[in-house]
């Protein structure tokens, strides 16, 4: 039995796959050193063409469904991840700062849009405005919700923190599989 449609956690990998060629590209231009792109582009479409063949050929119908109480950092966007990760850093070992909730983020309309700012804990707001862009995908994929007490303020869900936390688990310990959390 073949299938029609990949999952959103291999495209999400092929994503990835793709950001870290740009990425790379782009440094050796900033630096003026050469660079192999067109290697690595078929290299990439190499493996995903294998992944596809056996992904067609392997039959699950006899396999239960996986239910999962986390999504995959690779399956959210890099600006969203850093969102996500500025939000919950209190989940650090390392970089983690001395409170025990993640910070909140509040929607500020403005005459450009809806930008958004971090709350931390006592109130402090950060000075820089966070793109709307950034947080659509978070609340969409049920990571950010709003709170109870005010609606334009949102707050990482049960989801949010349970992704969160295996995120700065595998952070704190140099994964080196774990998605840059954005391009540069």
């Amino acid at each position: 039995m073949s299938k029609s449609n990949i999952t959103d956690n291999l495209k999400a990998e092929f994503k990835e796959v793709a950001r870290n060629i740009v990425s790379k590209d782009r440094n050796a231009r900033k630096s003026g050193h050469s660079n192999n792109t067109i290697n690595d582009i078929e290299r990439a479409l190499v493996k995903a063409f294998r992944l596809g063949q056996e992904y067609i050929s392997f039959d699950d119908s006899h396999s239960s469904p996986v239910v999962n109480d986390i999504i995959d950092w690779i399956e959210i966007p890099p600006r969203s991840r850093r969102t996500l990760a500025d939000l919950t850093t209190c989940f650090s070992r390392i970089y983690g700062r001395c409170r025990e909730k993640p910070s909140h983020i509040e929607r500020v309309i403005s005459e450009k849009g809806c930008v958004w700012n971090i709350i931390h804990c006592e109130d402090v707001r950060e000075q820089r405005h966070i793109a709307n862009g950034s947080v659509a995908p978070l609340i969409r994929m049920g990571l950010l919700a709003p709170s109870a007490e005010n609606a334009e303020i949102f707050s990482v869900t049960e989801l949010g923190i349970k992704t969160s936390k295996v995120y700065w688990h595998r952070s704190d310990l140099n994964d080196p599989t774990l998605p840059k959390i954005q391009i540069g």
